[in-house]
């Protein structure tokens, strides 16, 4: 199954990158890398990921992102795609609002 981001989800993920690179550009890459990697794996099993309990109308899942547990994959499948609906860090409460 193919993925594709959402514009906010891109937008995440640059910040997240932008974040980290800040103290290590290595590590930035890294967890980029592994964010990519958890795309194609959701791809291929797209639910591994848990329903999340207050979306489960809109089919959201959520996916912490190995090795780097902190940060979540927030998608839904729609046809043959996997969404990628946002990249974020386990304590952005607010940015669950958005979704």
């Amino acid at each position: 199954m193919l993925y594709r981001f959402s514009a906010e989800a891109k937008q995440d993920l640059l910040e997240i990158w932008l974040f980290v690179a800040r103290d290590s550009v290595p590590a930035a890459d890294d967890l980029e890398a592994a964010v990519l990697e958890n795309c194609e794996l959701l791809g291929q099993y797209p639910e591994c990921g848990r329903a999340h309990p207050s979306r489960k109308r809109n089919n959201v899942r959520v996916w912490a992102a190995k090795p780097f547990h902190n940060y979540l994959i927030v998608y839904s499948v729609r046809a043959a795609t996997l969404e990628v609906l946002r990249v974020l860090h386990a304590k952005q409460s607010k940015a669950w609002k958005k979704i």
